[in-house]
């Protein structure tokens, strides 16, 4: 129905039906982000205001309350990666066992690479403090993410711990990865 980063009028996502957010929790995180949450049929949608009367769409609050549940709950196995909207977490723990850490890599289109930013260790994280880093980095354009070392853009940074890799490399990695958890 919706179609990510497309611009709406106010005027055309009220006639469909859209309405605003009445839950706390959700109004809280996204206000903070200067973004906007609607619902529509009980599903909650989160849009950027692009001027007075226009809305991009962002995404689907229910997706990000699922990515962020399914992390921080559920043990996953060393290498497991998810994917949302310019955001890649992947796996990094050493094995299902232990402290569970997560790479985090923004995805940029214009060089069709990902670029390691930050690391996550999930264990110690509640699900509102994960939310809020994700659609915080999600939302930060690329030029404005420094590398590990600070300081330094993320596309220029190469230092120590930085890890890229490009979008062909990413796709033979997820055939591997379906091949190693098929056998795991």
């Amino acid at each position: 129905m919706l179609t990510k980063n497309k611009l709406y009028s106010r005027n055309d996502v009220e006639v469909i039906g859209f309405e605003e957010c009445k839950e706390k929790e959700v109004n809280d995180l996204m206000l903070k982000k200067g973004l906007l949450a609607l619902t529509f049929k009980g599903k909650h949608y989160v849009f950027m205001p692009v001027g007075l009367e226009m809305l991009q769409f962002a995404f689907d609050y229910e997706g990000l309350k699922q990515l962020v549940n399914t992390v921080i709950n559920c043990t996953q196995v060393p290498f497991k990666y998810f994917e949302w909207n310019s955001l890649l977490l992947l796996n990094v723990s050493f094995s299902e066992d232990g402290l569970q850490e997560f790479a985090v890599y923004k995805k940029d289109d214009q060089t069709e690479k990902y670029y390691k930013f930050e690391s996550y260790t999930i264990s110690w994280m509640t699900e509102d403090r994960l939310s809020s880093l994700l659609v915080s980095a999600d939302h930060s354009p690329i030029h404005q993410i420094e590398g590990l070392a600070g300081g330094i853009p993320l596309r220029e940074w190469n230092g120590p711990g930085s890890h890229i890799f490009n979008f062909e490399q990413f796709k033979n990695f997820k055939k591997e990865f379906s091949e190693f958890i098929s056998t795991y």
